[in-house]
C-alpha cells in the first residue's frame, strides 16, 4: 500500500482578513496567493518520486476559512511526515527592509535546516538584510515577534515555516517583483528537495506532478486543500 504525505502550502490570511497593505494599495493576501499558486505550479516541473511506498500530496488552503478552521483542517488530515510553509509579508513601513523566517523553538532539525536555507536564499536573492533576534541563528521564535505568539506554528501538530519575504514597501517589493518566480523555486525547494525531506527524490522535470489523492475521503472533498488550478489574481 503506498503511505501518502502531504506538503501544505499555506497563503496567509483570508478574504476576510486581507493582512497589510502595501504601498501600491495590494492586499498581503493578494500577493500570498498569488505566490501560492506559483509555487504549487512549479512542482508540476519535477518529477516526485514514491520512495519507499510513499507519494506526495501538495495541498493548500481555501481563501475563506478563518485561520482556525484551516489549522483544523490541517491537523485532522495531518501525519508524521507532513510539513507546511504560511507564505506571508511585513507591512508596510516606509524605511524597514528585510526578510525573515519564523518557526517553533521545538521544531525538528529537518526544519531548522529548511527554515536556515530559505533565509539565505530569500535575502541573498532579494539583497535584502536577513533579519535576526539573535546572531546565532538565521530563524526567529513566535514569542520574538510583536504579537508574541503564532497559532499556525504553535497549534498544528506538524513542522511550519512562516516566512515575511519583505517589507510591503516600495523599496522591498521592487526587489521582490523583479525575482518573485526564484523567491517560489526556492519554497519548492525546500519542501521537497531531498535535501531536506528524507523521504522523498526528485528528478529531472516532467509536464505532469505525480499525486495521490483520496477522492472518496469526505476531508478532502470539504477541501482545506486540492490540486485544482486557483483562479488568477493577475
Amino acid at each position: 500500500m503506498v503511505r501518502q504525505i502531504i506538503r501544505y502550502v499555506i497563503a496567509g490570511h483570508n478574504n476576510n482578513d486581507p493582512g497589510a497593505i502595501g504601498y501600491d494599495g495590494i492586499s498581503e493576501h493578494f500577493r500570498n496567493v498569488h505566490l501560492q499558486e506559483k509555487i504549487i505550479h512549479g512542482v508540476e516541473g519535477y518529477r516526485i518520486i514514491a520512495v519507499n511506498g510513499t507519494s506526495v500530496i501538495v495541498n493548500t488552503d481555501s481563501q475563506e476559512h478563518s485561520l482556525r478552521r484551516s489549522i483544523d483542517l490541517i491537523n485532522r488530515s495531518a501525519g508524521k511526515d507532513d510539513v507546511g510553509s504560511d507564505l506571508h509579508f511585513n507591512f508596510n513601513h516606509p524605511t524597514a527592509t528585510g526578510f525573515e523566517i519564523i518557526i517553533h523553538p521545538y521544531t525538528t532539525e529537518e526544519n531548522k535546516r529548511r527554515a536556515i536555507y530559505i533565509a539565505n536564499e530569500v535575502s541573498g536573492l532579494l539583497d535584502i538584510p536577513l533579519r535576526r533576534r539573535c546572531l546565532r541563528r538565521d530563524y526567529i521564535f513566535p514569542s520574538e515577534t510583536p504579537r508574541g505568539r503564532i497559532a499556525i506554528i504553535e497549534d498544528t501538530v506538524i513542522p511550519f515555516v512562516l516566512p515575511e519575504f519583505c517589507f510591503l514597501n516600495q523599496h522591498d517589493l521592487i526587489k521582490y517583483e523583479a525575482n518573485e518566480d526564484e523567491v517560489a523555486n526556492i519554497i519548492k525547494r525546500a519542501l521537497f528537495f531531498e535535501k531536506f525531506n528524507k523521504k522523498i527524490a526528485i528528478s529531472k522535470p516532467i509536464n505532469k506532478i505525480l499525486v495521490m489523492k483520496k477522492q472518496s475521503d469526505k476531508l478532502y472533498k470539504e477541501t482545506l486543500l486540492n490540486n485544482q488550478k486557483l483562479p488568477p489574481h493577475v
